[in-house]
């Protein structure tokens, strides 16, 4: 007896939590794809796309610095770099973190 009164539980909390999942659905709204043209999907693809951007950037004058590592030239790149890690940093770019 002290089995099966578990079991039905968990048979009853199974087809409880099935019945629910089954009816949500009928609940939703559909998809119109409002969020795609709302301006804060704009302004989150503009920013990802500016971050992107400021990550080329970035490496680039990164590797020309290494290429000129131990001259007066890599000092140059490597403030560059630096500025654009800053500018990065400014606009919340995700790789900054």
């Amino acid at each position: 007896m002290s089995l099966r009164r578990p079991v039905s539980l968990i048979l009853a909390a199974a087809l409880l939590s099935a019945s629910v999942t089954a009816t949500a659905p009928a609940f939703a709204k559909p998809n119109t794809g409002a969020y795609a043209k709302s301006g804060e999907a704009f302004k989150a693809q503009m920013n990802d796309n500016l971050c992107g951007s400021v990550k080329g950037y970035l490496d680039h004058a990164e590797k020309e610095a290494d290429k000129r590592a131990g001259t007066k030239a890599a000092e140059k790149w490597s403030k560059l770099a630096d500025s654009w890690w800053q500018t990065g940093v400014d606009l919340g770019c995700s790789w900054t973190a």
